[in-house]
Formats: structure tokens, sequence, C-alpha cells
């Protein structure tokens, strides 16, 4: 649940369009980690990556969840291209040192 006096987030775009593409994993910033915690951020990636295989972009687009470590919500994501061949992406790097960051 949103802090109802905090900004609002999401992406921008997602304002007018008939399709909405934005995650809505910010949803899950202060909740606690449970299975279903778990199982909503990966429904709330597979939601925002859908578009991706709609789109023809990727043949695939699988979402794999977990508790990392304490406070830490590890989520990977692995495509399938059109002709076949399997990527995966990680940015890992921009989440490091994101602790010593205030807002």
């Amino acid at each position: 649940m949103p802090d109802p006096k905090g900004p609002r987030r999401g992406w921008w775009g997602d304002l007018l369009a008939a399709r909405p593409i934005g995650s809505r994993l910010w949803l899950l910033s202060r909740e606690k980690q449970t299975a279903e915690v778990v199982r909503l951020a990966r429904e709330y990636a597979e939601e925002s990556l859908a578009w991706l295989v709609d789109d023809g972009v990727v043949r695939t687009a699988e979402v794999f969840t977990e508790i990392a470590a304490s406070g830490v919500l590890g989520i990977r994501c692995s495509f399938t291209r059109p002709d076949g061949t399997a990527v995966t992406f990680q940015f890992d790097f921009a989440w490091r040192n994101l602790s010593t960051i205030t807002s």
C-alpha cells in the first residue's frame, strides 16, 4: 500500500495510454517480505513486460522473483528473441550503494 502522504509514482506515460506498460512494483516498497509480496512482484513485472511479447519484440518473457537477502527482493527476467535465442539482462550495477541515497 503506498503512503497516502507521499508522492504518487508510476510511469507518467501511462496516464493517457490505452494499454499501460509501466510497472506497479513501486507499490511494494513498503511491504513486508512475504510469499505473497514475492508473488505480487512477479505478477507486476510480468504485467509490465507483456507488451514486449504482444508487440513481437520478444517471443517470451519469463520473470523469477525471490527474497534475495533481508530487505532485498530479487527479480530476474529472461527473454527469448523472435529468432529463438535467449538473452538475460542484468542491471544490478544500478542498485549498488542505493541505500546511501536519501530523499
